[in-house]
């Protein structure tokens, strides 16, 4: 396996295995990258960039654009956009069930729907990327990837 092809590179295709191998090395260096004070979260910007190549390149195997990647990530800006716009609001009185506190609750029930929906999607696309078999034949992305 090339490492350097398989994580830098969005050209041509990957098998299954090759896939979750990549996606767990990618995943744990994210952890641990956000395990660093301050500038962990930085850090772990750089397994972005892996992370989509691993992904076209899965999806190259099964016959599918790369621009599908945008389908997760667009679900992901439209949870962070409600979540923005109806997160919770300001309580006026700790303890006292006011318009304030019933606001934030509504909000916070909404947060978590929308998270989950978020969540079921983005595994859901993970799960199709990672479990659908491989076109056999050459295809445009080339020639299969060896066994």
């Amino acid at each position: 396996m090339d490492w350097g092809s398989l994580f830098l590179s969005t050209r041509g295709r990957i098998r299954r295995r090759a896939f979750w191998i990549g996606f767990a090395i990618t995943m744990a260096l994210s952890v641990l990258c956000n395990l660093i004070p301050m500038v962990g979260p930085f850090l772990g910007l750089v397994t972005i960039w892996p992370m989509v190549a691993i992904h076209a390149k899965r999806l190259h195997d099964m016959g599918r654009t790369a621009w599908l990647l945008l389908a997760p990530a667009a679900v992901s800006a439209a949870t962070l956009a409600v979540t923005a716009l109806a997160g919770p609001k300001g309580v006026e009185a700790p303890g006292v069930i006011t318009p304030a506190l019933a606001t934030f609750h509504q909000g916070i029930s909404l947060l978590l729907a929308v998270t989950g929906v978020c969540l079921l999607i983005e595994v859901a696309f993970l799960l199709w990327v990672g479990l659908t078999p491989s076109q056999a034949d050459d295809n445009r992305y080339g020639p299969p990837p060896e066994r």
